[in-house]
């Protein structure tokens, strides 16, 4: 089911048919061994009506992942890509990934890892592509970086660092990462919000350690503070404070076109 929270409304989904959710199967594989991650195309990317939402489902196994989408305009479910995990065995752990959305194209990425994997949409294929070394072991994110850029963010204690390089047609340009800019960050506990890049500016969460350390946690949990760093200026702004176990993730932002009734 897709939701609108600004207008209250939603739009339920069918379930990927039988056959087409049989193609992700392999011989001997259970159903509880099969994992489904649905996610939206932004709006951005699409015509500004609400017959052009689109919901992208990657369904995988131990051996592959397959891409399924759902249009309103037929109402239907289509596979359009597969990859073969073969050596890529981190990607047969998808819930330790992270999914990022920047230039039409997918990207998921793994803590551990200094490589990701990218499903272009427009081209509808799979690839996976190198990460600077650094990268491994680091919070990251994938996000537009100035002059139709590819950008990484590299979260390193109290830093910020971010790497660009030039896109092509597969969503990843051939050159190198580049390093472009290292930004200071106060003296708190960072992460990257789950919700990513959107519209230029990343949210990222802080919880300051003198809070942290002063003895009253885990019996009273510090405040969740939110900021945002715009890409374009490298600006560092406070958004608000949220209760630490009331907090979340992810920041309203892009909206898709108004939802089609019933209404709530």
């Amino acid at each position: 089911m897709v939701y609108d929270p600004l207008h209250r409304q939603y739009v339920q989904i069918p379930p990927i048919p039988g056959d087409l959710a049989a193609f992700t199967r392999h011989p001997g594989s259970r159903l509880y061994e099969t994992y489904f991650e649905p996610f939206l195309a932004p709006a951005a990317w699409e015509e500004e009506d609400e017959s052009s939402l689109r919901v992208f489902c990657n369904v995988m196994s131990k051996v592959k992942v397959v891409t399924f989408v759902f249009s309103l305009v037929t109402g239907m479910w289509q596979a359009v890509a597969s990859f073969s995990i073969g050596t890529h065995e981190w990607i047969r752990h998808p819930i330790l990934m992270n999914c990022h959305c920047a230039h039409s194209c997918f990207y998921w990425t793994d803590y551990c890892q200094r490589v990701m994997l990218v499903l272009d949409t427009l081209e509808m294929n799979f690839s996976v592509v190198d990460l600077p070394p650094e990268s491994k072991g680091k919070d990251k994110s994938i996000v537009g970086a100035a002059d139709g850029r590819l950008g990484l963010l590299i979260l390193h204690d109290f830093e910020f660092h971010l790497y660009s390089k030039t896109r092509q047609d597969n969503g990843v340009g051939t050159e190198e990462w580049r390093h472009d800019n290292t930004i200071p960050l106060p003296n708190c506990y960072w992460s990257i919000s789950n919700g990513g890049a959107s519209e230029g500016y990343v949210l990222v969460r802080g919880i300051p350690r003198d809070q942290y350390h002063s003895g009253k946690f885990p019996e009273k949990k510090p405040d969740a503070q939110y900021f945002t760093l715009q890409l374009k200026t490298l600006l560092f702004e406070r958004l608000c404070v949220l209760k630490f176990e009331t907090s979340h993730d992810y920041l309203y932002a892009s909206f898709p076109p108004p939802l089609s009734p019933p209404s709530i």
